[in-house]
């Protein structure tokens, strides 16, 4: 059954409201832990129901990941943990116990994230060849681009000699997928024009 236009405008505007509050509460974590002030937005006192993967913007891109959502709620635990009031009165014991499970929570979450970056990458380019004038290829290219300077921003100094090689051949890997994108892009353009001509 389709939507009426009432009930689809309200649904845009229920699903715009969850966004602004998601993006409010991962900066109040932010501020609270480089502050060390209490945070506004308490989990406890707010639907923390987190958003759907259909639940995006109007251009089709999603506010934030939902893993940045989950480490937003892990930093409130963080903080509730060490940073207030009552974290200072607890036994030594207690507070090693409370590090553990945060600990743990940690490396769930970080468990959870694929790092899939060929797969990722190969998506975007794909897209790419796909759209090469479409309005999300220049956006594609850049995100490529963000990836290469994650790459090359790691530092070198905690990694094995196997993790440096996998570094470099995946930064090797996206920086050709950007040539090669540039390419598809610049020959549908000059192909376009001559065309016209």
């Amino acid at each position: 059954m389709a939507m009426s236009a009432e009930d689809l405008l309200a649904d845009r505007a229920r699903r715009h409201t969850r966004a602004l509050f998601w993006v409010c509460y991962a900066l109040d974590k932010d501020i609270a832990l480089r502050s060390g002030k209490p945070p506004l937005l308490v989990g406890d006192y707010c639907d923390m129901t987190l958003p759907q993967r259909d639940d995006q913007t109007s251009s089709g891109q999603h506010i934030t990941s939902i893993h940045e959502l989950r480490l937003s709620i892990f930093k409130e635990q963080v903080y509730r943990f060490l940073y207030a009031p009552g974290a200072f009165g607890i036994p030594d014991t207690q507070h090693l116990l409370q590090l553990r499970h945060l600990d743990d929570e940690l490396e769930s979450w970080r468990l959870h994230i694929a790092f899939y970056a060929p797969i990722a990458a190969m998506s975007l380019f794909v897209n790419i060849l796909i759209h090469p004038l479409g309005e999300r290829a220049d956006s594609d290219l850049e995100h490529l681009t963000m990836a290469v300077g994650v790459i090359r921003s790691i530092p070198l100094g905690n990694l094995s000699a196997d993790d440096i090689d996998y570094a470099q051949t995946m930064c090797d890997f996206m920086v050709e997928l950007i040539r090669l994108g540039n390419c598809a892009i610049w020959k549908t353009k000059k192909d376009g024009r001559s065309r016209c001509s």
